[in-house]
């Protein structure tokens, strides 16, 4: 009788914990919150942020001119960690893996700040980098890692603004970064912008494609952009099913 005693008051609290769970949040409590900068004070912009989960505190931030930032105390101070980096200084993504905070994947280049030589990785929480490829890529704006593998990682690439090049879309590697696959590639002119998944469902990714082929001025008078098409993958076309076809975005 005494043990039915117990898991009855077992049951009871447990029940009333979800209870008071389920109760909606008093938004009172969130009105003294509001935003602040919190710097760095470097390079002008931040181009990308990830934080590491379950280590409290700690984020890191991509530079577009300023290299990688790094906090542990909640963004009250922030030191560089990419230093050793010497051949670039601009980073479009940056992401640690969910399942081990001390590996971080960075892409270096962005679209404003400039190219950058491929995609580095720390295996020590930032404290050391290794150049794993992709030098072509050129810009590097998003990253995504396996929720539950480290080795598994998605990357999307924009390739060379001066020129046509193959090395764009999206790349995959299943092991750390050792190899990279190209799993999406649309056209030579035409880079991948952005790539987004469901931490809960992370084998459906859906890419952003973007014309990325920019001409200098001299050229420009004497390219007929109809005799130049850039393909997207949606909707279908007669000329290739799944993708439609428009002329390239060229800046002014």
């Amino acid at each position: 009788m005494r043990n039915i005693s117990r898991f009855a008051a077992v049951l009871a609290a447990t029940f009333t914990f979800f209870v008071v769970q389920a109760e909606p949040i008093d938004t009172r409590l969130l009105s003294g919150l509001s935003w602040r900068s919190i710097g760095p004070f470097r390079g002008g912009r931040v181009s990308s942020v990830t934080g590491a989960i379950g280590v409290p505190g700690t984020f890191y931030v991509g530079m577009p001119a300023g290299g990688i930032w790094k906090t542990t105390s909640n963004g009250q101070t922030w030191y560089p960690v990419g230093d050793s980096i010497k051949d670039v200084c601009c980073f479009g993504s940056i992401q640690v893996a969910p399942s081990n905070p001390n590996i971080i994947y960075a892409g270096s280049g962005e679209a404003i700040g400039g190219s950058g030589n491929g995609i580095y990785k720390s295996s020590d929480a930032g404290s050391t980098w290794e150049h794993l490829g992709l030098d072509e890529t050129h810009q590097i704006p998003a990253i995504l890692v396996d929720p539950h593998n480290p080795d598994v990682a998605v990357l999307c690439a924009l390739g060379n603004a001066s020129k046509d090049s193959d090395q764009r879309g999206v790349f995959r590697t299943e092991d750390g970064g050792k190899t990279w696959a190209k799993t999406l590639y649309i056209d030579n002119q035409t880079g991948v912008q952005h790539i987004g998944w469901a931490f809960d469902n992370p084998s459906v990714i859906f890419a952003l494609a973007r014309a990325y082929r920019q001409l200098p001025p001299s050229a420009k008078s004497q390219v007929n952009p109809q005799n130049s098409k850039t393909h997207f993958i949606n909707p279908p076309t007669k000329e290739r099913p799944g993708r439609s076809s428009r002329p390239p975005v060229c800046p002014n």
